[in-house]
């Protein structure tokens, strides 16, 4: 195998994401246009670490992960839509 283990090492997190409501807000400055109403949500995200694992990438990752509060998601080679995958594990373990 020669230091790979084949395997994709993904990051995933929930993080606050403000998203469009679909109401609109008067501004307080006269003469303004309305703006959109804002609300803060918790959405999944993901990114690769390795698509194909390296020695010492599984190490590295989870240091990383600890750090900035990333939760690391190791799939088989192959493994198809990896990242999609990966936000819905973090959406059923946290919710959001």
């Amino acid at each position: 195998m020669s230091g790979s283990k084949k395997r994709i090492i993904v990051l995933a997190r929930l993080e606050k994401w403000r998203v469009p409501t679909g109401g609109m807000r008067q501004s307080r400055v006269p003469g303004a246009p309305p703006f959109p109403e804002l609300e803060e949500v918790l959405a999944p995200r993901s990114v690769y670490w390795a698509r194909r694992e390296q020695k010492g990438d599984l190490k590295k990752a989870q240091a990383f992960a600890k750090r900035e509060g990333y939760e690391v998601v190791v799939f088989p080679k192959g493994t198809k839509t990896p990242l999609r995958k990966a936000k819905s594990r973090i959406q059923e373990l946290h919710g959001g």
